[in-house]
């Protein structure tokens, strides 16, 4: 990636999103970890910091139903069953979460009166289809891994083979076998590192709101794990510049 597509990316909706919410994450870890030194005073900002910015990013997302329900009706032509379903599916929940996402919001601002409990549970029901959204997402990425190993054994045994001295291959066959044996190694890595990203998503965030998660992980925890997730899955963008 050169520096004109990273800049791209960066300043794309989904960049602003992911730089934004690695600064929301790391103020709230910042605000809540105490042993770093910082007065009351810069803590209570650097809150302020991370609740402005997330309301600011609910409100950037308000719309964005509409982009994963065209991801679903484009996921619905996939031939394979189970990437279809788990893809639909997930484009769906995750439709259904912002929708909640963006009540929340409206509620926040006082644009939708509410009770203390109404909120609550709208950011409940939001959650679950968070969660189940994720849920699908990180099937259907562990069916694409066990896809691309299972086909990267049978193709390494084949380059093996053609390599040896009992067959023998012409230099573009070989050339073609290699190229497709590490665009599979790279599939399979992709698909490893969403699926990671998203269990971690899903215990940091909607499982630890609807207190599915056991009582020692905390929501400190929670931002740190969050933050260097958000990080990490930001390298490859910041490497480019």
């Amino acid at each position: 990636m050169n520096a004109t597509e990273t800049v791209n990316k960066t300043f794309s909706t989904n960049g602003r999103d992911r730089v934004n919410r690695l600064v929301q994450l790391l103020t709230k870890f910042l605000s809540l970890e105490e042993s770093i030194g910082f007065s009351k005073e810069s803590r209570e900002k650097l809150l302020n910091l991370s609740n402005n910015i997330g309301q600011a990013r609910k409100l950037m997302r308000i719309g964005r139903q509409v982009e994963f329900i065209v991801g679903a009706r484009k996921a619905s032509n996939i031939k394979d069953d189970f990437i279809r379903a788990t893809t639909v599916g997930k484009n769906l929940s995750l439709a259904i979460w912002l929708a909640f996402d963006s009540i929340s919001w409206f509620q926040s601002i006082g644009l939708i009166t509410s009770t203390k409990e109404q909120k609550k549970s709208v950011v409940d029901r939001g959650n679950k289809f968070w969660l189940f959204g994720l849920f699908l997402s990180i099937l259907c990425n562990l069916y694409k891994y066990s896809i691309a190993e299972r086909k990267l054994v049978l193709e390494n045994k084949h380059l093996r083979q053609i390599t040896s001295k009992k067959m023998e291959a012409d230099p573009e066959t070989k050339n073609r076998l290699v190229t497709y044996i590490k665009n599979l190694k790279e599939e399979s890595k992709a698909s490893l590192l969403l699926m990671v990203h998203d269990i971690f998503d899903a215990i940091c965030f909607p499982a630890l709101g609807l207190e599915l998660t056991p009582s020692f992980f905390t929501p400190k925890m929670a931002f740190g794990l969050g933050t260097i997730t958000t990080a990490t899955g930001s390298l490859p963008m910041l490497a480019a510049l």
